[in-house]
């Protein structure tokens, strides 16, 4: 067996090893038509089957959901040509499993389209053909347009390599290069920032998470549900990295010239790391944050199978212990509000009031009482709609929190884990503000002037 972008790969001659030490596959479309009874991951499917599960040999304990790829109900004029280009993206380019998911998604939806209209041959896919699929995607924003553009551009790209570039498209290729508005998607991603959380909200959230986690009454579940907002609400992590987190990874340094004692906490990303392994990185703890962390590890350590390192673990089954998939931690948080939804105030509100928040009917919630319990939300009408923040709008909170109480930008890049400071720049909402303010402004002086 060989690790191949955090896989474990059957060794099979197909594979060869680089200078670096690293196994790799030679470029996939050069072994189009051969590629049927190759070994996939740790040998228990075959490039030829129509469903791909990598869960089992998955050595980096990512969401299940970006692991099991399922090819049933592609054409099979097209299917290899989508096979290899998922391999393609997985076992040469390294690329992160949530991004071939949404990729394969997309080629999914475009090979259906063909389908759908006949165009069982490549040599009939022309200009038009592909002008109508995108249009007929409706209005999208332009960043999603362009992931669509690119899933088109990808598998014409496949099918003309595939066959010798016997295949000319050309024209399409040019069309796909200019349909995509750069400038429009710089606006729309100013404009689609994700809003903070409102200060009233986020204060009353700590504190309703804050006397959960200090009430000897409530039950196991209620204080891992509180421990998780407190966690997201001091942190400030990508959900996908609280996942991940570790019982016995809080440590302490001294810090201001040894006379303080101060908490962080070490745990893994994958956002800094290459080839979807994983680095180490850690963030400073507060009080509250302190207090969540120890909470959730005394509750991992009782509840945990033996051998067991994770804070949000399901162990229940017999198979390899897992960390909780995201949206099992968006259940959480939901439950969570929807338990709190009297102190919280987030009953029937306004959009305005709260930007940005998931809006969900108690309707959706009766469909399965594990979801949320009745007893949560008994004084509820079926019609009445919770607002709900999301997780990453904790993680900006933090950001922007960070830097209104004046702490280095630097050290707001290093704490978020950003890639660069660009991105800390990014979260930060102030900077719209004094935009809009001096707009505002503007408005009012400038016929004043004329």
């Amino acid at each position: 067996m060989i690790q191949v972008n955090g896989i474990t790969w059957v060794e099979d001659n197909y594979y060869k090893i680089a200078e670096s030490g690293i196994p790799v596959l030679p470029p996939i479309y050069d072994l189009a038509g051969k590629l049927n009874e190759l070994p996939m991951g740790d040998g228990s499917f075959l490039f030829g089957d129509d469903e791909w599960n990598f869960i089992t040999c998955d050595q980096l304990d990512r969401d299940s959901c970006h692991l099991k790829y399922d090819f049933q109900k592609i054409s099979c004029e097209y299917k290899e040509y989508v096979k290899m280009i998922v391999l393609q993206k997985i076992a040469v380019d390294f690329s992160a499993f949530s991004t071939v998911y949404d990729l394969c998604r997309r080629l999914i939806k475009l090979t259906n389209y063909f389908k759908k209209n006949y165009l069982f041959d490549y040599n009939l896919l022309s200009l038009k053909i592909i002008q109508d699929y995108l249009n007929g995607l409706g209005k999208l924003r332009q960043k999603e347009l362009y992931c669509y553009v690119e899933a088109a551009r990808e598998l014409l790209k496949c099918i003309q390599i595939a066959n010798n570039n016997k295949i000319n498209y050309n024209d399409i290729f040019e069309y796909l290069d200019n349909i995509v508005d750069f400038d429009l998607m710089t606006v729309e991603s100013e404009e689609g920032k994700t809003s903070e959380i409102p200060k009233n909200f986020f204060d009353m959230i700590v504190t309703c998470a804050y006397k959960d986690l200090i009430d000897p009454n409530l039950d196991t579940s209620q204080k891992k549900e509180a421990g998780l907002v407190m966690l997201l609400s001091q942190i400030g992590p990508r959900l996908g990295e609280a996942r991940l987190f570790e019982m016995d990874r809080l440590e302490t340094t001294k810090i201001f010239d040894n006379a303080v004692v101060a908490n962080y906490l070490k745990f893994k990303t994958y956002k800094t790391a290459r080839n979807n392994t994983y680095d180490w990185t850690s963030a400073f703890l507060t009080e509250n944050a302190v207090l969540a962390y120890k909470n959730l590890e005394e509750i991992a350590k009782r509840h945990n199978k033996k051998g067991c390192k994770y804070l949000f673990c399901n162990c229940s089954n017999d198979r390899k212990c897992k960390p909780l998939h995201q949206n099992t931690l968006r259940r959480w948080l939901l439950k969570f509000v929807v338990r709190h939804h009297a102190e919280l105030d987030c009953i029937n509100k306004s959009e305005k009031d709260f930007p940005g928040f998931q809006i969900i009917s108690v309707q959706d919630t009766n469909k399965n009482e594990s979801y949320v319990p009745n007893d949560y939300k008994i004084d509820l009408a079926t019609t009445d709609k919770i607002f709900v923040p999301c997780s990453h709008q904790f993680r900006v909170t933090v950001a922007n929190e960070l830097d209104r109480q004046g702490v280095n930008l630097h050290w707001i890049s290093v704490h978020m884990n950003h890639l660069t400071i660009v991105m800390t720049i990014h979260y930060n909402r102030r900077q719209k503000q004094r935009r809009m303010a001096e707009t505002e402004y503007a408005k009012k002086i400038l016929p004043q002037l004329q």
